[in-house]
């Protein structure tokens, strides 16, 4: 899980968000917590 890195820019975290989405569908239940939370696991 190392492509997972916690950013601050809303842009960089929908970069982010749509890779890690797009890779594992399976995370979409992340969209439940902090973007930031889920992201630095």
């Amino acid at each position: 899980m190392r492509y997972f890195a916690t950013v601050s820019d809303s842009t960089s975290e929908a970069n982010v968000e749509q890779k890690v989405l797009a890779s594992n569908p399976i995370m979409e239940v992340r969209n439940l917590q902090p973007v930031h939370f889920s992201l630095s696991l």
